[in-house]
């Protein structure tokens, strides 16, 4: 499959999306502990949002299968709540990508906060033109991220 660039119109638009959103987002539907942008996943053992919201994380690293080891790309990782509990869970080097600068500060101040600077990667860049080589990584995780490539 052929992904198509993402255009700068549209990095653009992506960016000023998550800059306008993101005190609505901090306020109504993040957690401070697990600091989610996105959906959980309820179940039968489910009992709030921010439950769901680990849970998502669980059930995702489930079917990638991580694994002690591993290198994590993720991308549109927002302010690193996956990082985060990615590399609170498992013994993995996670690298988090993002367009919004914002997000990446945060992220940074977030990282320092928890004690995890030291294992953790923020760069800004597109999901659709990193500066990685082919093969860098395990796992390419996209939680809520793909939704921004225009080809799908």
């Amino acid at each position: 499959m052929i992904m198509e660039a993402t255009s700068p119109t549209d990095a653009t638009q992506i960016r000023a999306y998550y800059e306008q959103s993101w005190s609505a987002f901090r306020k109504f539907w993040s957690n401070p502990q697990n600091l989610a942008l996105h959906f959980g996943y309820w179940d039968e053992h489910t009992h709030d949002h921010a439950e769901s919201l680990l849970n998502m994380n669980q059930q995702l690293a489930t079917r990638a299968r991580v694994k002690a080891g591993d290198r994590i790309l993720d991308t549109g990782c927002g302010v690193g709540g996956t990082v985060f509990w990615l590399t609170t869970h498992y013994p993995v080097q996670v690298f988090g990508i993002n367009l919004v600068a914002a997000q990446l500060d945060w992220a940074q101040t977030f990282a320092r906060a928890r004690g995890l600077e030291n294992r953790v990667i923020f760069l800004q860049q597109d999901f659709l033109h990193t500066s990685f080589a082919s093969n860098s990584f395990d796992v390419v995780w996209a939680q809520e991220s793909a939704c921004h490539a225009r080809d799908k």
